[in-house]
């Protein structure tokens, strides 16, 4: 077995499959780590604790940090029923085939479904002002501009649609590692690298282009309202307030608010037409998070199409 390519796949069954199938899928990664061509029980580990997150507060998750902390210490993260490893049951089945055999197929993971070809976005999308990946949100939707590798080593094409789940940077400003998880596949990049620091910064939108969806502009519309009413506290709760500072908020604000009830709409009204970005650049600094959200939210919903 080369690399960790078989224990990915089913780390992400892991997430989506049935809770009877979780304890046939581990005794699976057992098997997995124990034959595979190099060590590679910290990077199941690891994987194991990635899959573990990714189910939030469940009893799956708590499962799932068990078996990547047995895996750590060496041990077997799945037991049979019989209470033997994987090994054991080999051994058993070969005392008593038949029987063994209708268990371990009963065990086994079903077959993987069809690889369908990524969604692809065709055509020239709208130009949308620049969004840095360090300011990617959950529910962002981009096109590819240019192949990406993905941290499979695959290949993204361009134009594919992707998703995001999460982001996580890691590291020093000037040497960090960015992990992106997009529903469809997830990237490791690296700031040292020329290239990867090219993509990163994303100068133009020219590897990751925000796609005007209205799902994910709803989610950046959240977003900022969570933000924008940090900011507003902290003007409330001054002792002596900025009448200045409280215009600009409430300026966001009102744009702010009038955005979100048009996303919530049916989509029939025309777009509202929302002028008041360079406030936030100005009150947040230019090439802040909300500076750059802001920007990005009140030109993209003019382009927006429902998805």
């Amino acid at each position: 077995m080369e690399g960790v390519a078989p224990l990915r796949s089913i780390a992400g069954m892991l997430v989506t499959l049935a809770d009877e199938a979780v304890e046939s899928l581990l005794l699976t990664v057992d098997a997995l780590i124990d034959a595979a061509d190099r060590p590679c029980r910290s990077e199941a580990a690891a994987l194991l604790r990635e899959t573990a997150e990714e189910c939030g507060n469940t009893a799956r998750a708590a499962r799932l940090a068990a078996a990547a902390a047995a895996v750590d210490a060496g041990m077997p993260c799945a037991l049979m029923v019989a209470g033997v490893d994987w090994r054991g049951a080999v051994a058993e089945a070969a005392a008593a085939p038949q029987v063994w055999q209708d268990r371990l197929e009963a065990a086994s993971p079903p077959d993987p479904e069809p690889e369908l070809p990524p969604p692809v976005i065709l055509g020239e999308q709208p130009r949308l002002p620049r969004l840095r990946l360090r300011y990617f949100f959950p529910g962002l939707v981009v096109r590819l501009r240019r192949p990406v590798l993905d941290r499979d080593g695959q290949e993204a094409p361009v134009g594919q649609r992707l998703t995001l789940r999460r982001l996580a940077i890691e590291g020093e400003a000037g040497a960090a590692v960015y992990h992106l998880q997009f529903e469809e596949r997830g990237f490791r990049l690296d700031v040292l690298p020329q290239d990867d620091r090219s993509i990163i910064g994303n100068g133009g939108n020219g590897w990751f282009q925000p796609v005007p969806e209205r799902d994910a502009l709803a989610e950046l519309s959240e977003l900022l309202d969570r933000r924008l009413y940090e900011a507003e506290r902290a003007v409330e709760e001054d002792d002596d307030p900025n009448q200045i500072d409280a215009d600009m908020l409430l300026t966001l604000r009102t744009d702010l608010d009038e955005c979100g009830d048009w996303l919530q709409g049916d989509g029939a009204a025309p777009a509202p037409r929302l002028l008041c970005a360079p406030v936030a650049a100005e009150y947040f600094g230019k090439g802040s998070d909300m500076a750059d959200w802001f920007a990005l939210l009140f030109a993209a919903i003019l382009q927006c199409k429902r998805a």
